[in-house]
């Protein structure tokens, strides 16, 4: 696994990336950069940085930009935590009503020069790493990191790759894309597309990769039509969240649940 995923080109050297301001705002004991870092040369990634105003080092969070993230950021660094919310290349969603083609464009274009978007947008999310554990104010020995949908398959990547991150959250993320291949039809999985990738893998192999124990892949009870759990849950080490809210916990890297991404954000 980790030869594939040098393959793909996502570990990263761990050097810092240059990082331009573009705007600063106050909030409620913390404050919040709009910036730009290079992921590398000619890539440049959109985040914004929330830094509690508080003194010494902070457990980080780094959350993959989505409809509640600003929000869910805001409420983390006020409980003390440093918050980078960055979208990776290529990933804004331009028309929700195309789930089945999405951003063809970019991915026929990454297809033609050989380049996997996926593990690319992997590397951008480990700059992101990169760019935390170059700030004095980030405990580098206590990072966590969140996403959802099939961005959620990004993060794993990045994950597997890169130890420094502690734990993952997801939701709404393929628990694995050999069954969800074997749909008719697939949502947004052109975002999560590596040649040849599932002949010899799958997303549990991912959670494996850093060597941390794990048993088989659970099978959830609420998936939809595309292999996608229903809610705050993704079984590759992780608690399978049961209908009548009962959990299971099959490995210390990924929880579930919005109100537990802000639980796991402090040290320990």
């Amino acid at each position: 696994m980790a030869a594939e995923l040098r393959s793909l080109g996502v570990p990263t050297d761990g050097s810092a990336p240059q990082v331009k301001v573009l705007e600063e705002a106050d909030g409620e004991g913390f404050q919040n950069q709009h910036i730009q870092f290079e992921s590398e040369p000619g890539i440049q990634i959109d985040a914004r940085l929330y830094v509690p105003r508080a003194s010494g080092k902070h457990p980080a969070v780094l959350l993959l930009a989505g409809k509640l993230s600003d929000l869910l950021a805001g409420k983390m660094a006020e409980m003390g935590r440093v918050v980078l919310v960055l979208e990776p290349r290529h990933s804004v969603s331009y028309d929700d009503r195309r789930p089945y083609v999405g951003d063809w464009l970019a991915n026929t274009r990454a297809d033609q020069i050989g380049v996997s978007l996926p593990g690319r947008r992997a590397r951008d999310i480990l700059r992101g790493v990169d760019l935390l554990c170059a700030r004095k104010e980030v405990d580098a020995r206590s990072i966590r990191a969140a996403g959802q949908g099939v961005k959620g398959i990004w993060l794993l990547l990045a994950a597997a790759a890169d130890p420094r991150i502690q734990k993952v959250w997801l939701d709404r993320t393929p628990y694995s894309l050999f069954e969800a291949l074997q749909n008719t039809l697939n949502t947004n999985l052109y975002d999560a597309v590596i040649p040849g990738f599932v002949l010899h893998w799958d997303l549990e192999d991912l959670g494996k990769a850093d060597g941390s124990p794990s048993g088989d892949l659970d099978r959830p009870d609420q998936l939809d039509g595309q292999g996608r759990v229903r809610g705050p849950s993704f079984p590759v080490q992780v608690g399978t969240r049961r209908p009548h809210g009962s959990e299971r916990h099959a490995g210390h890297r990924v929880r579930a649940g919005t109100d537990e991404v802000m639980r796991t954000a402090s040290p320990g």
